[in-house]
């Protein structure tokens, strides 16, 4: 089993990951899609509340950060003029498919 300062680790290569990932959003070089980035926040805040039910630790957090990476993606892209909320029959497909698989998920 790895030692949980590698939980720290991981905080900063996340870090450091999205500062890229904003940088290129606040400069026009990168439109997030917020459909997508909506469904890539849920299913990690899914996994963080059954694990906190289940009584996790400190293991929790690079779950929570997976999904707190898009939340913010969806916040700061509110303001931002190159986000987009286009909705095509391909988005909606994966949409629905994305939350029965995460309703899937719950029931079992």
């Amino acid at each position: 089993m790895l030692p949980e300062y590698f939980i720290y680790l991981g905080i900063v290569f996340y870090t450091v990951g999205y500062y890229f990932y904003f940088r290129d959003m606040l400069f026009g070089q990168t439109r997030p899609n917020l459909v997508s980035w909506f469904i890539w926040m849920l299913a990690p805040f899914i996994g963080v509340f059954f694990q906190l039910k289940a009584g996790a630790g400190l293991s929790v957090i690079p779950v929570f950060l997976a999904g707190f990476g898009p939340l913010t993606i969806i916040i700061v892209s509110l303001w931002d003029k190159n986000s987009y909320w286009k909705i095509t029959v391909f988005d909606a497909t994966c949409g629905i498919l994305a939350i029965v698989a995460l309703l899937l998920y719950v029931v079992t």
